[in-house]
């Protein structure tokens, strides 16, 4: 049976306050973000943190104590015969607070290969929760962190590690944190962007294509290119493409027989910057019903809102602003 649309707006909204249950949640776990503002000493230069994934999506940060814990240097020993495997799919990085000209002795005198970075003041490693850099010595003994962990799209997901053997009377494990990051998704470098996105391509379905066309062009303030071509069993496609630059995810609206406009479906967030509302203004003078007005999301994820566009679509606009 299908939804009455008087009912919609009061469903969007409980979708609204659904996801904003769930960033509240993701906040009181105090589940931790990586950001662009981190920077690192490289040798007498400078790096931000989505540089050091380099051309790969992903990254492997190794935290340790630095020269002071012989555990974590015979650790690193092993890391560098693993390196050839590990950088054929990945960057790799070991990070410690000790002085960039130790960090180079240390790499020189044990023939290290892998880059070593200087997190100058420990704020990205107290941040991401490996906490090494301020323990005293006697602490650092007994601080057990050696974790793994995830960051998909800046967020990191705590998994520990099998217990390492260490020697006899020593902590039951080595002062070494190793995390795994994934690249965020606006690290532009990371090869093909078709990989990085949810989706590829999308089509808004339409009951009379150019009223449709109208709709959008009116919109988005721009002339919608259109394209025809030929289906099986003698259907004629229709689209009217929707703006986006070179390279970036696409869309377009489309005629075709078996393709409906609903409300049903899966619901769509077309890029509405610098500003959602004028978008729904805009929507709303060219025909459509807004069902969900401009709504902050928690977080500072940026605003939204949900139209009903003139052929019978929900369909959500989102800015930053």
């Amino acid at each position: 049976m299908s939804t009455p649309r008087t009912d919609l707006p009061e469903l969007f909204q409980k979708a609204v306050a659904a996801k904003a249950a769930l960033v509240e949640a993701l906040r009181d776990n105090k589940i931790p973000f990586a950001h662009s503002s981190y920077s690192f000493e490289a040798g007498s230069d400078r790096v931000e943190f989505v540089d050091l994934f380099g051309d790969r999506k992903d990254l492997i940060v190794i935290h340790n104590m630095g020269r002071s814990c012989r555990y974590c240097t015979l650790w690193a020993d092993g890391l560098n015969g693993m390196l050839p495997h590990l950088e054929s799919r990945t960057a790799v990085v070991l990070m410690n607070s000790d002085p960039v000209d130790i960090q180079k002795e240390s790499a020189e005198t044990r023939g290290w290969t892998f880059r070593i970075l200087r997190d100058t003041d420990g704020t990205f490693t107290e941040d991401m929760g490996s906490g090494l850099h301020n323990l005293s010595s006697s602490r650092r003994r007994h601080h057990h962190k050696s974790r793994i962990g995830l960051l998909w799209t800046g967020r990191r997901i705590h998994a520990r590690l099998p217990y390492v053997r260490p020697p006899q009377g020593r902590s039951s494990r080595m002062a070494t944190s190793v995390y795994i990051y994934q690249a965020p998704y606006n690290h532009t470098s990371l090869g093909s962007l078709m990989s990085r996105n949810a989706i590829n391509w999308f089509e808004i379905p339409s009951a009379d294509f150019d009223r449709a066309k109208a709709f959008y062009e009116a919109v988005f303030e721009v002339a919608l290119p259109v394209m025809e071509m030929p289906m099986p069993a003698g259907a004629n496609l229709k689209m009217a493409m929707l703006p986006a630059d070179e390279g970036k995810v696409g869309g377009a609206v489309i005629h075709l027989p078996d393709h409906r406009p609903g409300t049903q479906g899966p619901l769509l967030y077309l890029n509405a910057n610098p500003d959602v509302q004028a978008f729904l203004d805009r929507a709303v003078a060219s025909g459509a019903t807004l069902l969900v007005p401009k709504t902050e999301i928690s977080g500072g994820f940026g605003f939204m809102g949900v139209i009903l566009d003139t052929e019978g679509n929900h369909m959500a606009f989102h800015s930053n602003n």
